[in-house]
């Protein structure tokens, strides 16, 4: 066994010579091998605090039992990690362990290697260790960066990679409620105290566009709920977004008396809607004046007597005349009414609202549709559905209980698209 050891070691030290004089910027991912079929990273020393047990959607306790068993095998070392990957590959299910420290010296790992005869180590690059069951794994790390697993990668919180139909058994759950959303088998999450981030590659020869076209589109300046959708939204997503969201707290919206198909078509297809208190605002690339003499005439019903040919009364509801439109000049622009409902349109957008102070407040305002998610995703991001609203307005439920029990008070769910991802994004 010592003559064994000795070997082990000495192996261990001709790797460490190889690549110990020069110090690049290098990532314990940058190393995860092609075979890769699951990853628990804590891209910091931060993220090891990081408490995704709040999320409730998958079992927290087995990323805590894995930090436990490195630091155990690590000693008192371990407070020089900065990084920390637990993995398994393709046909093992055994696992395997990528580390970057802030300085990895070559007597630790002398007495690293004694300490713990049942692992294997290698050191692929100055400061990144790798610690696994057995030479073969070690001669898995890759030598150069998985393109698959740099997509999209953030180096803040905690960052799940697995593939959906293969879930590790802790994840099978969260699997189960993110497999309608999921497009491709490699499945990506990333908890950070701030926000929980899914995302999977994007074919874009298959995937149909998704963003909404008004980024730049005025926003009033204050409000209490946002959301909006696009043609490609999916049934489950709007549908339940109008039942749970919408028809519950917009009891004076003009529509309240549409169908379920007449509100998806005419007002969840490429648009969005604002409220702040009994306000509120529709916003399209459509313009909305026919639209609003189309709902003005089928809420406005007047009862007209009629006699059948065999001349019993009855009572029919016919829709009013079409009305008058009248125009308004505010702040050097113009906006246009029809009955109760006010228009506006700038820079291609149309507004449509219930309240003649929200148009005019969009009319001088200066927030625009990007501030809403811009600390929340990166410009090249491409919005598709979202919603932003404040936890209070929330009907009440176990979904407000969570977020107020987790002093979550403002939430902001965003589905998203570039070349390379697509994804959906909750920030709070």
């Amino acid at each position: 066994m010592p003559i064994f050891l000795a070997a082990v070691v000495l192996l261990a030290l001709v790797f460490f010579s190889r690549f110990w004089a020069a110090k690049p910027e290098v990532y314990a991912h940058d190393f995860l091998p092609a075979e890769t079929n699951f990853y628990y990273e804590w891209s910091s020393k931060d993220s090891f605090d990081e408490n995704v047990a709040k999320y409730n959607l998958f079992d927290a306790t087995i990323g805590d039992e894995q930090l436990n068993k490195v630091a155990t095998i690590v000693g008192p070392e371990f407070s020089q990690v900065e990084e920390l990957i637990w993995f398994r590959v393709e046909g093992r299910t055994d696992d395997a362990y990528l580390l970057r420290f802030a300085d990895l010296e070559r007597e630790y790992l002398v007495t690293l290697a004694e300490k713990n005869e049942d692992w294997f180590f290698y050191v692929p690059a100055p400061d990144i260790l790798f610690i696994g069951p057995d030479e073969a794994m070690a001669q898995m790390v890759s030598s150069f960066v998985i393109s698959r697993f740099t997509v999209n990668h953030s180096r803040d919180g905690v960052n799940l990679y697995w593939q959906i139909d293969k879930a590790p058994e802790f994840l099978e759950s969260l699997s189960s409620l993110l497999l309608p959303l999921a497009s491709s088998r490699d499945s990506f999450v990333n908890f950070t105290d701030h926000s929980i981030d899914f995302w999977q590659p994007r074919n874009a020869s298959t995937t149909k566009s998704k963003a909404l076209k008004f980024n730049q589109a005025k926003i009033p300046s204050r409000f209490d709920l946002a959301f909006g959708f696009n043609a490609s939204s999916t049934d489950g997503f709007d549908k339940f977004i109008a039942s749970n969201v919408i028809l519950p707290h917009f009891d004076n919206l003009p529509y309240q008396n549409l169908s379920n198909e007449e509100l998806r078509t005419g007002f969840l297809s490429n648009a969005a809607i604002i409220s702040s208190e009994d306000a509120w605002l529709l916003l399209s690339k459509e313009d909305w004046q026919s639209k609003a003499i189309d709902l003005i005439q089928n809420l406005q019903l007047n009862e007209v007597e009629r006699v059948l040919p065999d001349g019993t009364l009855y009572t029919e509801l016919v829709a009013s005349q079409e009305p008058a439109v009248l125009r308004h000049d505010f702040a050097g622009q113009t906006y246009w009414q029809i009955d109760n409902l006010y228009g506006f349109s700038a820079a291609g957008n149309y507004y449509l609202s219930n309240q003649v102070e929200m148009i005019e407040n969009i009319m001088t305002s200066e927030a625009v549709f990007s501030n809403l998610w811009s600390n929340c995703l990166k410009n090249d991001k491409e919005i598709g559905d979202f919603v932003d609203i404040k936890t209070d307005y929330l009907t009440d439920g176990l979904l407000k209980d969570y977020f107020i029990e987790n002093n979550i008070v403002n939430l902001g769910l965003f589905s998203y698209q570039n070349y390379t991802v697509e994804g959906i994004k909750l920030c709070f």
